[in-house]
């Protein structure tokens, strides 16, 4: 889109990288969290010490993850956020709760960036992603990438049904050959 106050094009990524990086300035400057802007990025973005306990989270979008603001207080571990919402069903009930809980848990913090989509209960598709940052801790971001999935699934069935009509007319003319070539031999 087209951003008037820098006079230039900026795609959706690059203007959420630039408020990531704008909240996690603010976390270097050591800005207290009551003082960080919680729309510096349009995600719910959460720092997480090496035991997943929340060291700080921004206040934008805490709702979408399907959880409540307090599953993101300083202090609270992010196994209580993720028992949230496996109680309202979002990671379904396939697996134990407690199972579900530890393996979400390890795989945040298995090493690596770790991204996900995820398609919640209320129609919104959500992207996380898991940074490893230094001493053990984890900086976690969720946005909503509805508009940006919608479009995608959209592109994916318009191609599936151009493949689909390609490989219909590919088969009328071979079929339209092949009648063709009966009636010559005939």
């Amino acid at each position: 889109y087209t951003d008037p106050s820098f006079g230039g094009f900026h795609t959706f990524e690059n203007t959420f990288k630039d408020r990531i990086g704008t909240f996690l300035q603010q976390i270097t400057d050591q800005v207290a969290p009551s003082a960080i802007d919680g729309h510096a990025a349009d995600a719910l973005v959460v720092l997480l010490d090496r035991d997943a306990n929340v060291l700080l989270a921004n206040t934008a979008r805490r709702g979408l993850m399907g959880t409540s603001d307090d599953d993101y207080q300083p202090g609270t571990n992010l196994a209580d956020a993720i028992r949230s919402r496996y109680r309202l069903g979002i990671y379904g009930h396939d697996l134990d709760e407690e199972t579900t809980v530890r393996s979400r848990v390890a795989n945040a913090f298995s090493g690596g960036v770790r991204r996900y989509e995820r398609l919640m209960p209320s129609g919104t598709w959500v992207e996380s992603v898991w940074i490893p940052i230094s001493d053990g801790r984890l900086l976690g971001f969720q946005r909503d990438i509805t508009r940006l999935k919608v479009s995608e699934l959209a592109a994916l069935a318009a191609r599936d049904a151009a493949e689909a009509r390609a490989a219909g007319a590919i088969r009328l003319f071979f079929a339209d050959a092949d009648v063709r070539a009966r009636i010559e031999d005939a």
